[in-house]
């Protein structure tokens, strides 16, 4: 068939492969989501956050409408690169901040000097 090439097939090739990083992605997210929020808070984070992605879909088919003419799509794509590029450097600046430590209590001895009974493991 005219226009299907070894080109379209490398592009459906890591779509598919994209989609399980990215599931494992968003588990890995939610995972710290759950860790790092307070438990009185995480139903609002979660609620803000399924908004924030909401909106953001909108957007993207907002786009897709407004830009729908195919000498436009340069446009959806460069904005799109340039979107989750932004979103990595965000992810990568937080993770490089934000320093998570468990807080956990012993047996109730004190060990190593630790005359409150409960450590700090770095994990």
């Amino acid at each position: 068939a005219a226009g299907v090439g070894p080109a379209l097939f490398v592009f459906m090739a890591a779509v598919c492969f994209a989609r399980p990083g990215l599931y494992a992605f968003e588990l890995g997210v939610l995972n710290a989501e759950q860790e790092i929020a307070d438990a009185r808070h995480r139903s609002a984070i979660g609620s803000v956050d399924t908004a924030l992605t909401s909106f953001a879909s909108i957007i993207m088919y907002g786009s897709g409408l407004f830009l729908g003419r195919p000498e436009q799509f340069g446009i959806l794509v460069a904005c799109s690169s340039f979107f989750v590029c932004t979103g990595a450097v965000t992810y990568l600046a937080w993770t490089a901040m934000f320093h998570s430590h468990r807080h956990r209590h012993g047996d109730g001895a004190a060990h190593h000097g630790d005359a409150h009974g409960h450590s700090h493991s770095h994990d």
